[in-house]
C-alpha cells in the first residue's frame, strides 16, 4: 500500500496536506473494500470498523509521512 500511495504522490507539488488527504482517501476507499467482503462473509460490524478503521488511520499516517520529506 505505501509504495502505491507513494507513487500516487511522486508529484514535486505534494505537500503534508495533499499527501493526508490522499491517504484518508485511499483509506475510505479501503474501508468500503474490507467492508464490503466482510458483509458478504457475514462478520459483524465491529469486525468491519475495526478492521475498516484500521486502514484508514494506517493509510492517513502514511500519506502524511510521505507528503512530509516531499
Amino acid at each position: 500500500m505505501t509504495v502505491n500511495l507513494a507513487a500516487f504522490l511522486a508529484n514535486a507539488k505534494t505537500d503534508v496536506a495533499w499527501g493526508t488527504t490522499a491517504g484518508f482517501m485511499a483509506g475510505v476507499w479501503t474501508f468500503f473494500a474490507i467492508a464490503t467482503a466482510s458483509l458478504f462473509e457475514l462478520k459483524t460490524w465491529r469486525y468491519i470498523y475495526i478492521n475498516g478503521g484500521y486502514s484508514v488511520v494506517l493509510l492517513t499516517i502514511i500519506g502524511t509521512i510521505l507528503g512530509a520529506k516531499r
